[in-house]
């Protein structure tokens, strides 16, 4: 126990985006450098004990939830679960277990035209070793956000699952747990009927970004693009929004108009289009919450708005707290070092109340 006490405290010292959670690097700073080894063993005996297990801290975690969900439905806000996929990429290595083939963001970045600069590489997306990771965040319409979930799983090998599978059993969990109190946020990788048609299944209210190009069906029956159905609708109203990538705020207007899936025509949900001015591209957020005004329309914007707490979240994972840097074989260890540094990751978030 004062060994797992003590390896919060170096993680939270210790922050280096290269080196941040190698076991060698992290006995040094426990013990200190003229007994680094002795640290290191430590370190992994705690990691590779049979006596304890990460359900305990994926319990605590989902514990710091339910009180995040209390505390926000007691002044009677809207409360807001928000998800976002990411990868682990780990492009040298190829002996950990449960590896699996994941988009480089990485490779992405590094393939943008900067001025000055010209010629980058074009063609397919890069793909490297990693494992597909995502994470599930409570906050309310103010305050600081909750870590409630860490999950990975990989496409390969022997325990290979498909993305839905993952997602669709922390649903089930989370509509047992939560049910109608809570409202689901997703970006546009969960746009898409099979999704929807499992949280339409699973009775959870919702905020999807939907893409421009996919199809719905409007008011009169007419199978179109949501960006054809709402180019001829005039704004009904307007706001200042602050926009939190940017920093700024933003003269947005707002419509909003029934919809339904091609797919599922017998559930009716709402379309609420958020624009905010020339040169941004537009928000089509799709909504099983009756949308009978405007104020329940800006609801819907500015919940989605909340989203960006969960890019930063994961923005510090992978900077602050080096969660790509971590190098240990077996899937099980891993696995427990992952989940005490989303201890640290709540610890810190804590502290921003």
């Amino acid at each position: 126990m004062q060994t797992f006490l003590d390896l919060l405290i170096v993680i939270v010292m210790h922050r280096h985006r290269n080196q941040g959670l190698l076991l060698s690097e992290l006995g040094g700073q426990l013990l200190g450098m003229d007994r680094a080894p002795a640290g290191t063993k430590r370190i992994s005996k705690l990691l590779h004990s049979q006596r304890w297990g990460g359900q305990v801290i994926e319990a605590w975690m989902w514990e710091q939830g339910d009180q995040k969900v209390e505390e926000c439905m007691h002044p009677q806000d809207d409360t807001y679960v928000i998800w976002d996929e990411s990868e682990i990429e780990k492009a040298e290595s190829l002996k950990p277990e449960r590896l699996c083939a994941v988009r480089s963001v990485k490779a992405r970045r590094l393939k943008r035209i900067k001025k000055g600069y010209f010629n980058p590489p074009g063609g397919r997306p890069i793909f490297v070793p990693g494992f597909h990771w995502f994470q599930v965040v409570v906050t309310g319409f103010k305050g600081v956000p909750c870590l409630a979930h860490f999950h990975w799983w990989t496409t390969r090998g022997e325990a290979a699952s498909k993305v839905r599978d993952e997602e669709g059993e922390v649903l089930k969990q989370l509509a047992k747990r939560w049910g109608r109190q809570v409202i689901h946020v997703w970006d546009r990788g969960f746009a898409g009927t099979p999704w929807l048609f499992q949280a339409l299944t699973a009775q959870v209210r919702f905020i999807v970004r939907w893409k421009k190009g996919n199809y719905l069906i409007d008011e009169n029956g007419q199978r179109c693009k949501a960006s054809d159905i709402s180019r001829r609708k005039r704004s009904v109203d307007h706001r200042m929004i602050y926009d939190c990538k940017r920093r700024c705020e933003r003269k947005t207007g707002i419509v909003y108009f029934p919809v339904t899936l091609p797919d599922i025509p017998y559930h009716p949900l709402w379309m609420v289009v958020s624009r905010p001015g020339p040169g941004r591209q537009p928000w089509f957020l799709l909504t099983n919450d009756p949308i009978n005004s405007i104020q329940n329309a800006w609801r819907m914007v500015l919940g989605y708005n909340r989203r960006w707490q969960i890019e930063t979240c994961i923005r510090l994972d992978k900077s602050e707290l080096a969660i790509e840097s971590i190098r240990i074989l077996n899937w099980d260890t891993r696995k427990k070092l992952m989940l005490i540094l989303a201890l640290v990751h709540a610890f810190l978030l804590s502290l921003m109340s």
